[in-house]
């Protein structure tokens, strides 16, 4: 055999002995046919759940697939990285590990039997878990014969929620403020519309009274009439505290219309006490303890509503205690009896002037005592309270004026104001 024949044998096709063929061409070209059918099945099987799997584990929050029974079957990088899921877990219910607790069994067996019922439509839900907030989505997935399994994104959305919680609380805040400043200007329009007439009536009163003493001198005044007599007196004087408390209000501005001015402490604790009078007076006393302090460079109506929330919490608390309402809402206490108590110290320490205000109402618990100036916490019934009035009361003691609001003691419920008497502390916001 020649050179020339293995070279004939190597790359032609011997179909008869005496005939011979060269199928070359025909070769390269089954050969290219070949390449590309591979080609194509290798992407079919290879490459598209590659591609799949590489754009699983970029998804920039966890991806957990389990199947049928609630096995845990797939998992990416995140939900590896953000619940600690390692391979050996794979295989296992969802439910036995405890790095998936916060996917409660009867819940996701719940959603996913209303996906199921909407034909695969993701259910999503919010999961406190710890000290983290999850996002989670749920859905099924179907194949030709019906569930395959089920997919779970997990997304850590605590930082969102915390701005979301944060812009919320400042829009609260910034409602309630606006609803003072109305209520103020409301109630110093009131208390001008009362303040002229009560002139008259008091006028009118103290020439009945000088009519009533010569009656007296005649014998023709009985002591019931005077009696009746240092009643209207009473009363007429009461309204008046009550309007010329309102219009202190009123002269400090609103809300956000009036600049640190000097402030009269002592006063105004009694402005606040005779607002909050009606709240108190039948079911409770107040003991004050004031020391006459220099004036406060401050915002005196913003200082004013500490103090009257304050009172008022005490008073919620005193009429917790001691009070029960009946069906009409209205409270039921022996009117001869004052039980609750609620001290007003008023002091200087230092360079600070310091108001304690106590009440002998339920203790706080430990663990309220840690939330009690949380936005939106609140002890209270929903109908006494939204959770804002501490939590502003120390925003306004604090951040505005260099002071200090805070719990001193859980049992007798004691709150603390400092305040800088030195101007030069004082904040001078614009």
């Amino acid at each position: 055999m020649t050179l020339m024949d293995l070279y004939g044998f190597r790359y032609t096709l011997r179909l008869l002995p005496n005939i011979h063929k060269d199928f070359t061409p025909i070769g390269f070209g089954l050969s290219v046919i070949a390449f590309f059918i591979g080609a194509f099945m290798v992407r079919a099987i290879k490459l598209v759940p590659m591609a799949r799997g590489v754009v699983l584990e970029e998804l920039e929050e966890g991806y957990i697939f389990l199947d049928t029974s609630g096995r845990l079957t797939d998992y990416n990088q995140y939900a590896g990285t953000l619940l600690n899921i390692t391979d050996c877990m794979v295989g296992k219910l969802f439910f036995e590990l405890p790095q998936l607790e916060l996917l409660d069994q009867a819940f996701v067996t719940s959603a996913e039997e209303k996906s199921a019922l909407a034909s695969g439509e993701t259910i999503s839900w919010t999961v406190h878990h710890e000290d983290r907030v999850f996002l989670v989505k749920l859905r099924v997935i179907y194949g030709k014969w019906g569930a395959r399994g089920t997919a779970i994104l997990i997304n850590d959305i605590t930082e969102r929620s915390k701005m979301e919680f944060e812009i919320e609380t400042a829009r609260a805040n910034i409602l309630k403020r606006e609803r003072f400043a109305v209520i103020g200007r409301l109630a110093a329009d009131i208390a001008h519309e009362i303040n002229n007439p009560l002139g008259f009536v008091w006028s009118g009163f103290r020439s009945l009274k000088e009519i009533c003493k010569q009656k007296e001198a005649e014998g023709c005044f009985t002591a019931e009439a005077k009696e009746i007599l240092q009643e209207i007196g009473e009363g007429l004087s009461r309204i008046e505290r009550v309007v010329k408390s309102l219009l202190e209000y009123s002269r400090r501005g609103a809300m956000f219309d009036y600049a640190p001015a000097p402030y009269d402490f002592t006063q105004g604790i009694h402005s606040a006490i005779e607002l909050a009078r009606g709240d108190f007076e039948r079911f409770a006393k107040i003991e004050l303890e004031l020391e006459k302090l220099p004036p406060l460079i401050v915002k005196g109506n913003e200082i004013d509503q500490v103090i009257l929330n304050i009172i008022r919490n005490a008073v919620d608390a005193v009429r917790e205690r001691f009070c029960q309402e009946n069906k009409d809402g209205k409270v039921c206490v022996d009117v001869s009896q004052k039980p609750g108590l609620i001290h007003i110290k008023l002091y200087q320490d230092g360079n600070d002037a310091v108001c304690e205000i106590s009440n002998n109402g339920p203790p706080i618990k430990p663990e309220d005592a840690e939330r009690i100036f949380e936005a939106f916490f609140s002890t209270k019934d929903e109908r006494r309270g939204t959770g804002l009035g501490l939590s502003i009361a120390r925003e306004v003691i604090e951040n505005h004026h260099d002071g200090r609001l805070e719990l001193l003691r859980c049992d007798p419920v004691t709150f603390v104001i400092r305040l800088p008497i030195q101007p030069g502390n004082v904040k001078q916001l614009q």
